[in-house]
């Protein structure tokens, strides 16, 4: 059950994306992702938990690339999976339309990635004792994030042909975590 129409369509399946829900803005930094059971859906390993001080020598990851190997796997996922789906790939007997665009140009949320990069005890304790690491955290989660998101955005509207100035198309900011905190320490 999902918020979209179910069943078989009548001509055609579309919406196929990739998604690495709650994991790909993580991945984006460098937190490699974890397997714990073939039935489980992978989550990533905290980089920051161990010696959170490595943030103070951290440069900023490539935009699009980010840090590590996760971004380029992404892409070769994306590529095969259209290639597959133009070279006829069918299900239950109609056929499968490749993905539009790739499908990370927004965010699970600054909050829940500082979470999943520095672990969920460690960052709330840390917003109350170490508020000058929290809020350098949260500038070096959210500057990047705006700019990984902007890469995106440009890389998928030069594939597609999209003008930038004409696209308003929607963003999604998820960001679970949040419901942790009160709007005033949101703030």
């Amino acid at each position: 059950v999902c918020d979209r129409i179910m069943g078989n369509p009548e001509r055609e399946w579309q919406l196929l994306r990739m998604d690495f829900q709650n994991s790909f803005d993580q991945g984006w930094f460098g937190c490699p992702l974890t397997y714990f059971s073939p039935t489980d859906v992978p989550d990533t390993t905290e980089i920051l938990k161990e010696n959170p001080k490595q943030l103070y020598d951290w440069e900023d990851p490539d935009p699009f690339l980010g840090r590590g190997d996760f971004m380029k796997n992404a892409l070769e996922m994306y590529e095969r999976i259209r290639e597959i789906c133009r070279a006829g790939y069918e299900f239950q007997g109609l056929p499968v339309k490749p993905p539009a665009g790739f499908q990370h140009t927004g965010t699970d949320g600054v909050f829940s990635v500082a979470l999943k990069l520095l672990g969920t005890v460690e960052c709330m304790v840390d917003m109350y004792e170490n508020p000058e690491y929290f809020h350098a955290l949260m500038d070096y989660i959210t500057r990047n994030l705006i700019a990984r998101i902007k890469a995106h955005r440009e890389w998928s509207w030069d594939r597609q042909g999209i003008a930038p100035k004409a696209h308003r198309g929607a963003f999604f900011y998820a960001d679970d975590s949040i419901a942790m905190l009160s709007p005033a320490e949101f703030q």
